[in-house]
């Protein structure tokens, strides 16, 4: 099995919190997406927390969270499909056990419960597994969404596209790229595939932290994102949210003004 994680390099501090999954969970191998890395003068710092996995490493300054999970997802899928991709700030307790307990395909990993009309939840033995809806066109917010996803566990190959996503992502500038949630892009790749329903188990501890940079502007930042949501969501073919996010755009750079 492979581990995996990926985070900005200005958050490699993190791989202390992953270090307890490496040592509980003993994989076959692991694999590091850092973001925010633009030369080679920044490896003795990227080798100081990560020579001890011996890790694949994958590199690059996207400046984006989608560009570093859709390349582990990609990498997942492509060494036979036998993986879990961990938040590089959660840590999942009993792992084994867990996984032991659930047959399927693929599964996430959640911090807390999930309610709405989008969530159904069913009694397997002793868990709780839940399915979150990915598709909801006309939803006011998340239409096409991931679900709660502090970790993902894929167990068999899964039919999962990345590029389409990816070169819509990294076409855009990245200030507009940077707000996007990566459930939102994830999500994207599975209705894409045509997977209706995301399951997912509460199981997650989540170590919180302050070290990731925030928007002063509450406005902006809603400008910024919304305007980045209408055009994913133009480019991938999503006619509702697309019209929906173009007006929210219009309406937060008025606010702005």
């Amino acid at each position: 099995m492979i581990l995996a994680t990926y985070l900005p390099l200005f958050r490699i501090h993190e791989l202390e919190i992953f270090d307890r999954n490496y040592r509980e969970i003993k994989p076959d191998e692991v694999a590091i997406c850092i973001d925010y890395y633009y030369t080679e003068r920044q490896m003795p710092i990227v080798e100081m927390y990560t020579s001890r996995y011996s890790p694949h490493l994958i590199l690059g300054n996207w400046r984006n969270r989608t560009s570093c999970l859709l390349r582990l997802v990609d990498y997942i899928q492509r060494r036979g499909g036998d993986g879990l991709i961990v938040d590089s700030d959660v840590y999942i307790p009993n792992f084994h056990q867990l996984d032991k307990a659930l047959d399927l395909p693929f599964y996430h990993i959640a911090e807390g419960p999930w309610a709405g009309p989008r969530v159904r939840c069913e009694k397997r033995g002793q868990l709780e597994v839940c399915y979150w809806r990915v598709r909801a066109l006309w939803a006011r917010t998340m239409q096409v969404f991931a679900g709660p996803k502090q970790a993902i566990r894929y167990r068999e190959r899964l039919n999962l596209d990345v590029e389409p996503i990816l070169k819509t992502i990294e076409a855009m500038d990245p200030l507009y790229a940077a707000p996007l949630a990566d459930e939102t892009t994830l999500g994207i790749v599975y209705d894409k595939a045509g997977i209706r329903e995301v399951p997912f188990v509460v199981a997650a501890k989540h170590d919180r932290h302050r070290s990731d940079p925030k928007s002063h502007s509450y406005l902006l930042y809603r400008e910024l994102r919304a305007k980045a949501l209408w055009r994913l969501f133009k480019e991938m073919g999503y006619l509702v949210p697309a019209v929906r996010y173009l007006l929210s755009s219009i309406f937060y750079s008025l606010r702005t003004i």
